[in-house]
This record gives C-alpha cells, structure tokens and sequence, in this order.
C-alpha cells in the first residue's frame, strides 16, 4: 500500500452502515406473512386468466390492421441487405438481427465481413424506424 502513496490506516468500516441484525417475526407478522401468501396464490392464477381475456381479443381485433412486417418478411428484407421499414420495434429487429446471424442468410459473403454487413443493416433499420416514429408522431400532431 505504501508504495502507492496509499495510507494503510484508514478505517474503511467507517464508510460502511452497519448490519441490521434480522430479528424474530411476531405471530402477528408470520400470519400476516401466511395470508398475504396464500392469497398471492389464490389469485395470481386469475388475475393472469382476466389479464389474458382483456388482452387477447384486442390484439385479435387490430391483428390484420396494423400492417406490420412479420420477422419473415424482415429476413427476407434482411437477405436482399435492405432495411425493413413497417417494423413494429427494436425487439423485432434485434431478433431478426440474431435469426439473421445464426442462420447465416448470406451464404455467398465471407464470415469476415458477416457481422460487419449485419451491423450496418441493423443500425440503418433502426435509423428507418426512428424516422417511421417521427412521421408518425408527426401525423398524429397534425390530425
């Protein structure tokens, strides 16, 4: 330490909260514990059923509206090495971007330059998708 310049002699537990020692739960308290468990698993199974019957029929009803690219058309957007425009988000593209990488959609470019081109395509897509965003916050604004 002295080679450093350092000072061995700080007290570094001085710089440290000491440890709250975990106590005994009262009767009260592992009751409470008890109930807010078996309530949590009562319940859990059908909020998630109400959770689901809300959300199904919605994305039914604007399933064929939104005119979104599937991932399969977006790796054969991918394949022809043109951003997809119409994505529904970055997840889409991120995962688009891995199915692209792991099955290897350009079988004619050397592996040196593979990740190089992907990269480029998943930046550019995502430029296309900032400006999709943009336009479509700016439409919004005016009608």
């Amino acid at each position: 330490m002295l080679q450093l310049g350092l000072c061995d002699k700080v007290s570094y537990h001085s710089f440290f909260r000491p440890q709250v020692i975990r106590r005994e739960i009262t009767k009260n308290e592992a009751l409470t514990l008890e109930m807010a468990d078996e309530t949590v698993k009562q319940m859990h199974p059908l909020l998630l059923n109400e959770a689901v019957d809300a959300v199904i029929p919605v994305i039914e009803a604007t399933a064929g509206t939104n005119n979104f690219r599937t991932q399969d058309e977006i790796v054969t957007s991918y394949k022809l090495m043109v951003p997809a425009d119409k994505t529904r988000g970055l997840a889409d593209i991120a995962g688009t971007a891995w199915i692209a990488y792991e099955t290897g959609i350009w079988k004619d470019k050397p592996k040196e330059k593979y990740v190089e081109l992907l990269r480029d395509l998943v930046l550019k897509n995502l430029e296309v998708y900032e400006i999709e965003q943009i336009l479509e916050e700016t439409s919004d604004a005016e009608g």
